[in-house]
């Protein structure tokens, strides 16, 4: 498994962007500097941060501190900015005996960050950032000009203090701005501005640029033109260089892949092997996959142990990575959240002998990461008795009939075959079969990603309305499935399904829904036959004539009705036939 934690090795390229950037936080020319590292959720942005403090910490551990503060640890503390004051603080007295002098001095920023109180006092005015007066005096009863001076006398201290203990530069990472409350985030880039701006001052922030500028837009509420221009106008001020993280390219989430794999069967010395060796294995061929496979192939098992295993699983995710690539958009962590997961299924699945095919287990995660609608679906027709779905039937049947079996009256089988690389994806090897039970698979699918157990209806008049309402439907696969996973059910619940039915099936004006309707009928029915009367009954006040599809599938439910023993239809029986020129030319070719 990988854990979901920052890592300090370089497994995404991220070393043509770290020593930038780092020289870049001590350039005396920029100070006092803010620089912004932007990036989606999962993208890299805290594993880039540990890079950079992890880089200036070594070539510059003399003369400049690094100090790591993660905001939202403080999301729910008044005292935010007091904290940021105070962790930097401690960051420059840690490993140090002060003279009586610099203790003095300490003390007095100590106490100066305890009356800066920023929450309740910071004006809303973005543009200037000008401190409310009047607000100090409400919250501390001092006069405003002694709190000017502390304002002031604080930069001076602080500057001074940092002068005394010989450090040039000081940088502050701020981490996980954007899990915070706009609140906070607004009164972090406060204290930035107005407190800790100093020539020996550098800020590194880590976020997601959208929510950082939803945060700033909800406290500075203004019209929508002005609101745009307010917040852009804000970030240019406190960020004085964005930098936003490039979504992956393939060759590097390939590497990404295959790293990640082999780093559960390498020893330590062959992890720092594998990272020196990754340029050259990403620009040896366009096959990069191959290229760590044979890298792995010329390792003694020194380096790796269990090679065989390591080789064999290199193998298995190879032709899903592409997949892997497209669906999960270069993200990293969704990367590592798809492997743990499918990692998760593989030992659920040994420990508990559940018979599942490995390649499988892989194409139906891919499918259910990258396809999550069509997935649901896919849940939603399944039929636990039998273990396949009726989603799935249907489209291989359609690609088997090569193309003279029609999409059916399905928004769900549309939507399918409307979905970009879906139908090829869900039809190339390894192939699923048209019986496969996915019953363990669907199983293995309960313990991540899905927020419903499979479909598990109750004996409740709920549970009995829902499934009459999908069997009633307009989706004619969705009504077949819901009706085969009525047959589960027990036997009064089941009639009082086909009750519902029976009244839909007279009163319903859209010609699509009594056929689905039938259709239904007809799969509960051939399992409860002593259900067949109820249905029979509706039929009889049904004009055959206003609907061909109907009187074609009642003729089918018939004919199933005399094979079980009902007797006394044959009257009902003719009617139909003769009523529909369809079954009467069928009835005459035969």
């Amino acid at each position: 498994m990988w854990c979901d934690k920052e890592t300090m090795e370089d497994c995404l390229g991220f070393s043509v962007y770290t020593e930038t950037l780092s020289e870049l936080a001590l350039e005396k020319d920029l100070a006092p500097l803010t620089i912004g590292i932007f990036g989606d959720w999962g993208s890299g942005k805290t594993s880039l941060m540990c890079m950079i403090q992890k880089y200036i910490d070594y070539k510059y551990k003399e003369k400049v501190k690094t100090v790591w503060f993660n905001a939202w640890q403080y999301e729910g503390k008044d005292e935010i900015q007091s904290a940021l004051i105070h962790s930097i603080l401690h960051k420059l007295k840690e490993s140090q005996t002060l003279s009586q002098e610099l203790q003095g001095i300490y003390d007095q920023l100590k106490e100066k960050a305890d009356v800066f109180k920023l929450a309740k006092f910071i004006t809303k005015t973005a543009l200037t950032l000008t401190p409310d007066f009047n607000g100090f005096l409400d919250c501390f009863k001092q006069e405003s000009d002694k709190l000017t001076d502390t304002m002031e006398s604080f930069n001076k201290d602080f500057q001074n203090f940092l002068a005394k203990l010989n450090i040039e530069r000081i940088v502050v990472f701020i981490d996980d701005l954007d899990r915070c409350m706009p609140d906070r985030v607004v009164e972090i880039f406060e204290i930035v501005k107005l407190f800790l701006n100093s020539p020996q001052s550098t800020f590194v922030i880590g976020a997601d640029i959208e929510k950082i500028e939803y945060a700033i837009g909800e406290k500075y509420k203004e019209g929508t033109k002005e609101k745009s221009r307010v917040v852009r106008d804000y970030l240019e001020k406190i960020i004085q260089v964005p930098f936003s993280i490039p979504e992956q390219r393939p060759e590097d989430i390939t590497s990404y892949v295959n790293i990640l794999i082999l780093g559960k069967y390498l020893m330590p010395e062959g992890w720092q092997a594998l990272l020196g060796i990754r340029p050259q294995l990403i620009g040896k061929s366009q096959d990069i996959s191959s290229s760590f496979f044979d890298w792995a192939s010329a390792q003694e098992t020194k380096i790796i142990p269990d090679k065989k295993g390591a080789l064999e699983e290199l193998k298995v995710i190879k032709p899903y990575v592409a997949l892997l690539i497209r669906g999960l958009k270069g993200n990293p962590r969704q990367v590592k959240r798809f492997l743990n997961i499918l990692e998760l299924r593989r030992r659920i699945a040994a420990t508990k002998k559940i018979d599942v095919k490995h390649d499988l287990l892989i194409k139906l995660l891919v499918i259910e990461y990258t396809w999550q609608d069509f997935f649901k679906n896919l849940v939603d027709t399944y039929d636990p008795t039998t273990g396949t779905s009726e989603l799935l039937r249907e489209i291989i049947e359609i690609q088997k009939s090569q193309g003279k079996k029609k999409i059916e009256d399905s928004d769900i089988l549309k939507a399918a075959f409307e979905t970009p690389g879906l139908i090829k994806f869900v039809l190339d090897a390894p192939q699923i079969d048209i019986d496969l039970d996915l019953s363990p698979y669907l199983l293995l699918a309960q313990t991540a990603l899905l927020p419903k157990k499979l479909p598990a209806y109750t004996t409740s008049e709920e549970e009995v309305r829902n499934i009459s309402n999908v069997i009633a439907g307009v989706d004619k696969i969705r009504a077949i499935a819901a009706a085969k996973q009525a047959i589960k059910l027990p036997p009064e619940i089941i009639e009082g399904i086909v009750r519902k039915l029976q009244g839909d099936l007279i009163a319903n004006e859209d010609p699509r829904i009594p056929v689905h309707i039938m259709l239904g009928l007809k799969e509960i029915c051939r399992n409860y036959t002593n259900l067949y009367p109820i249905v029979i009954e509706s039929l009889k006040q049904i004009d055959p004539k206003k609907n061909e599809a109907l009187a074609m599938i009642a003729n089918d439910f018939l004919k199933e009705a005399g094979q079980a023993g009902i007797s006394g239809i044959d009257d009902l029986q003719k009617k139909f036939e003769e009523s529909s020129p369809i079954i009467s030319a069928l009835k005459q070719k035969r």
